[in-house]
């Protein structure tokens, strides 16, 4: 799908962001609770995850907070995204 300028966004295709999900290791867990350790954060009332393509990240943060937020210019990443359970809201931004 073309976004404003002729730019083509090719993870804006369902069959782009299935891919994307089954080829991504996913390690965000483990690094989000080394850097919770390192960095000393704390739980949280709002995690915003900005291009959040298919939730992996956001998947992980909804462990230290109340809601998660992500944001995504891909309609179709947010679409993978929604079907991590938990307190989740997709919004995809547009100019």
């Amino acid at each position: 799908m073309s976004e404003p300028g002729g730019v083509r966004n090719s993870f804006d295709s369902d069959q782009a962001a299935r891919r994307y999900a089954r080829a991504r290791p996913y390690y965000h867990g483990s690094a989000l609770r080394l850097a919770v350790r390192q960095q000393e954060i704390g739980p949280a009332r709002l995690a915003v995850d900005v291009g959040c393509g298919t939730g992996l990240s956001a998947r992980a943060v909804r462990d230290l907070a109340d809601r998660v937020v992500g944001i995504d210019l891909s309609a179709a990443m947010l679409r993978t995204a929604r079907r991590h359970p938990g307190v989740w809201t997709a919004i995809r931004h547009r100019h």
